[in-house]
Formats: structure tokens, C-alpha cells, sequence
């Protein structure tokens, strides 16, 4: 790792003399490379063991979950990972230290408190601080205030402030979303490789009771490999009258350094993750199948995820050109008869009768709720109030401003592989028609129609909500991970009914896979992740056939 001692000096760094060829973008480079960043410095992942320890008062949110056992007694573990540049450091649950009580809801509270504050702190460490300028991002530098120099950036709907000290070292940022705010109160350490944050402090105020809660991050560092990573992360959360701490201490690092990435023959879809980079025995979301005449292949989906090139792991990649078909949840390529027949598939199924409506089937606080989703998709309520509970929340996905994730569903896995099919020329087939889990919803009594309707959309929400975290496990396939994100939040009655459905769309599949197992050739087929994990999963159920299954 290249190694380098900056000089703290304003001379390098302050405010320079302006003059009409100024070149603000290569003033923001300079003092970008004043900052560490694990990409920058060749830091490919790296995953660690982290141990909790907690002491104070629970805060409210956690408090009530947390009943009946000894919680400061309790020292769970956590998976502590970074995996690649794009995706911030995270938490994630891997045991109870010993303490059954400690479930995994549970201990998941702790674990997203920690991440929404890793998520700030890998802003800082996992990607540059500044996005070059374009039409979309401009800068300007002041000297207003109490700060030497103040850096502030726009974009269409964000402002971001960032106050520097006399060293040139962010002291504050304010950050400015579509009219909310929010402070972040920052102190770096000076390092030989270059600047790193150790706490980030932030005020907030819980919806609920308007109560304030202040809430910090403190990171002490140790060298592995040369790399400064965390040797402990302590977050505090405070309030009137209370205060918590966990403290989380980091051991057993394993670290991948940078190599280089083949191109996946895609026009920039995928890059190939060659496997001698690789750590012995990593395994994928990938599952390989057999019969004596065929070999299937299984490789889990995220519908959602960043708009940056998938990692493809070598195998998963060789997997692929070997294989004579292609194969997806329906036939993906046919997406224009779905647009064509969907609305009048809703009309014809999925709609009440002249004088009946969806609110006289929910309560008055569920039709508050859906109204109020309709609402932050910028959809009328008269579009879904005379649809049944079962379809509005895949409705408003379609119709509302979720399509402003249209950009990131399109680089989706799966959408990934349709692309690498069709230009390979390879067939694509589908394991059901696109209207046939409509079908299985369009069968369920109404009160299991509600529990379907809330249910999705935490689903759907957590997708988005968790998509750091998802990609992680995909990336190392954590499939016990996977299904408690899948499902993280969901009352009891919405989540037994989403794994209903999916029990019965994985059955439903299973005398699909019969044919092509007793065909001959070689299939790559790319479901969602939700259909590979679990005892009701694809590669369990397939198990239990007799038939050959191993994770690669």
C-alpha cells in the first residue's frame, strides 16, 4: 500500500488566491487525497469479529423488545465487514454469544442503530468525500462564520456544507434533503495515510415524543496489514435522563487487497472477480444442482441495487458461458407484453365491484396508511381505492414515484444477466408466466390479502432500506443474514403470510425443475434471493428430492 505523510499545514490546503482559471476540480482532488479512503488505497473488503459489550439505560425504541433478560450480561457477536467500493462498512448479527434469549430481532435493533451511524462514517472512508463537478454537482468556497474555510456543494435537491479547521480538517457538516436537515459534528485524526474520522456526532429528534437524542460515534484504530481499521467502535445514545453505550471491539481481520477485475464482456455490466483474489473456501449466493443428463445452476437476485458494475465472482461468470439456457423468474424479455396486459390483468382480478371500494375493507388507521403511501408516490388515492389489498402495494411500485428507482432495478442481477443472455444469443425461459404469483395472491381471503399488503411493503421498503447490507450477505452468501433483513420489522400475521406465498411459488416451481433436471444441458437460472434461502428455499426443497446440491 502506498504510504504518504501529508503536511497539516494551511499553506497546502487553504483557501488558495482566486483568479479566473481557477480549477476547482482539481483543488477538490488535492484535498480529497488529504482524507483516507479505502478504495483509493487499493482496500478491495475486509471482514472482521466484533463483540459488544453494554452498559447505561436502553434506549425506548429498544427498551421494549429487550424485556426479560439480562441484556448487559449478553455479548453477542457481529460480522464486521467492508466489500468493496460502493457499499459502506456494516454490522451484521452472526450469534447470541451464548445467550438463546438474545434473538436475532432482538440483537438486530442493536445492529441497525450501530448501521445507521456506519453508514455515515463510511461516507467518509469508503469513497472519496467529493463527486467531481458536472451539471448536476457544483461547488463554491467561502470563508463565512467561525470555520477557516467552508466547502459547500449543490445538486438538484441536496445541499451539503462542509466546515474545515486552520489544518484543513472537516469540523462540521450539514446536510440539506428536500427541506430536512441535519448536523454532523466531525473531529479527524491526523494519520500517515491520510485524515481519519474518530467521531461523528449528530442531534435528532425521535417522531414520536419529539424528545432530543444525541447520538456519537467514536472509532479507535489499530494497523492490519498496514491498513488503519477499527479496533473498537463505541456509539452513545443520549437523552434527557438517559444514556447508553455499546461498545464493539474488532479481532480476527481477514484482508483482501485490490486485483485486478477482468471485464465481463457486458459494456461495463459486470466485472469479473477473478477467483485467485478470492479468500480459500469463499462461498456465493450460488447454488449448484445435477441429474445424470443436466446441471442447473441457481444464483439469488437483488431486483435492487446501486447503479455501479456487479462484482461477478469467477465461478458464478464461467457458470454462465457454459450454460445453454437462461432462465429467470418469467421470461424477462418479454417485459413489453407485460406493460401492454398488466393494467387490464388488475382491472379484470384485482378490482371491487360498482359500490364497493378498498376502504371499507381495512380500518380507518390502515386506509390513513395507505393513503399516505399513495400519497409519497405521487399516485391518486382514486387510482387504488377500488383495488383489493393484495395488489395496491405492487400498483404504487409500478405507477408511483418508485420509478425513480427505475435506474437501479435496471441494474438489478437479474436484469445484469438478461442483458448477458440476450447479447450471447442464448434462450431465455421462465419459470412461471408473469401473471401466474398474481394468481396465488387473487386466492387468498381477504383478511390474508391485508397482512399481504403491509407485509410487502415492509418488504419492499427493507430492499431499499437494507440494500448495503443485502449485497454484503449476496457477496458472501450469508443466507441466514439475508432472510432476517428480508423480513426485519414485519409483524407477526404480514410475515407469515409473505412466507406463505413464497412457500407456494417455490413448490410451484419444483415440478419445473423436475423437466429441465430430466432434460439434458446446462441451465443458469436467476431467481430472487428470498427463493434460495431457508427449509422452504429451492436448494432445500430440492435436497429433499434426492437430488445432488451444493453452495459454491
Amino acid at each position: 500500500m502506498k504510504s504518504r505523510f501529508l503536511s497539516l499545514t494551511l499553506c497546502l490546503f487553504a483557501l488558495p488566491a482566486w483568479a479566473d482559471d481557477f480549477d476547482m476540480a482539481s483543488y477538490l482532488q488535492r484535498l480529497d487525497r488529504y482524507y483516507y479512503c479505502f478504495s483509493r488505497e487499493g482496500l478491495k473488503s475486509f471482514q472482521a469479529k466484533a463483540t459488544v459489550a453494554l452498559s447505561g439505560q436502553l434506549p425506548k425504541g429498544m427498551a421494549g423488545a429487550w424485556r426479560d433478560f439480562d441484556w448487559q450480561e449478553t455479548h453477542p457477536q457481529f460480522d464486521f465487514s467492508y466489500v468493496g467500493s460502493g457499499i459502506m462498512p456494516i454490522l451484521s448479527f452472526s450469534s447470541n454469544g451464548g445467550d438463546p434469549q438474545a434473538t436475532p430481532e432482538r440483537v438486530r435493533l442493536l445492529s441497525n442503530m450501530a448501521n445507521s451511524l456506519l453508514e455515515i462514517w463510511g461516507g467518509f472512508v469508503a469513497s472519496p468525500l467529493f463527486v467531481p463537478p458536472s451539471k448536476k454537482f457544483s461547488y463554491r468556497i467561502t470563508r463565512d462564520g467561525g470555520a477557516a474555510f467552508t466547502i459547500v456543494q449543490k445538486t438538484p435537491k441536496t445541499t451539503v456544507t462542509m466546515d474545515f479547521d486552520e489544518r484543513s480538517l472537516g469540523k462540521k457538516m450539514v446536510i440539506q434533503v428536500l427541506g430536512e436537515t441535519r448536523e454532523l459534528q466531525l473531529d479527524f485524526l491526523p494519520s500517515p495515510q491520510g485524515a481519519l474520522p474518530q467521531h461523528i456526532g449528530m442531534q435528532i429528534r425521535m417522531p414520536m415524543d419529539n424528545i432530543p437524542v444525541a447520538m456519537d460515534l467514536v472509532i479507535q484504530y489499530q494497523p492490519v496489514e498496514g491498513y488503519p481499521l477499527p479496533a473498537s467502535l463505541t456509539f452513545y445514545q443520549r437523552s434527557p435522563g438517559q444514556l447508553f453505550q455499546a461498545t464493539f471491539t474488532l479481532a480476527d481481520y481477514e484482508v483482501q487487497q485490490a486485483a485486478a477485475l477482468m471485464p465481463g464482456g457486458d459494456n461495463g455490466d459486470t466485472q469479473v472477480v477473478p477467483a485467485s483474489s478470492e479468500n480459500p473456501g469463499a462461498r456465493h449466493f450460488f447454488w449448484k444442482v445435477s441429474s445424470p443428463t443436466a446441471t442447473v445452476y441457481l444464483l439469488g437476485a437483488i431486483h435492487v441495487r446501486p447503479h455501479t458494475p456487479l462484482q461477478v465472482p469467477e465461478i458464478v461468470e464461467r457458470a454462465f458461458e457454459a450454460s445453454d439456457y437462461v432462465g429467470f423468474e418469467y421470461d424477462l424479455s418479454q417485459q413489453a407484453e407485460v406493460q401492454r396486459d398488466y393494467p387490464r390483468y388488475v382491472r379484470d382480478h384485482f378490482s371491487y365491484p360498482p359500490g364497493d371500494s378498498l376502504p371499507n375493507h381495512l380500518t380507518l388507521g390502515q386506509w390513513q396508511a395507505v393513503q399516505k403511501a399513495a400519497a409519497m408516490e405521487g399516485v391518486p388515492v382514486s387510482e387504488i381505492q377500488n383495488l383489493k389489498p393484495c395488489i395496491v402495494n405492487d400498483y404504487l411500485a409500478r405507477r408511483g414515484r418508485l420509478e425513480g428507482l427505475k435506474p437501479l432495478k435496471q441494474n438489478g442481477i437479474d436484469s445484469i444477466f438478461l442483458r448477458k443472455a440476450l447479447k450471447a444469443g442464448k434462450p431465455v425461459f421462465g419459470m412461471e408466466f408473469w401473471y401466474e404469483p398474481f394468481q396465488v395472491l387473487d386466492s387468498l381471503p381477504e383478511p390474508e390479502q391485508v397482512y399481504y399488503l403491509f407485509g410487502s411493503s415492509a418488504a419492499s421498503l427493507n430492499q431499499v432500506r437494507f440494500v448495503d447490507e443485502i449485497f454484503a450477505d449476496w457477496k458472501t452468501g450469508n443466507t441466514v443474514d439475508m432472510a432476517s433483513l428480508m423480513y426485519s420489522g414485519l409483524a407477526p400475521d404480514d410475515r407469515a403470510i409473505m412466507e406463505k406465498i413464497l412457500v407456494q411459488r417455490n413448490q410451484y416451481w419444483i415440478p419445473q425443475m423436475d423437466r429441465i433436471l430430466a432434460s439434458r444441458g446446462t441451465y443458469f437460472i436467476v431467481v430472487g434471493s428470498g427463493h434460495l434461502v431457508g427449509s422452504y428455499g429451492l436448494p432445500a426443497l430440492l435436497s429433499q428430492k434426492g437430488y445432488p446440491v451444493k453452495q459454491l
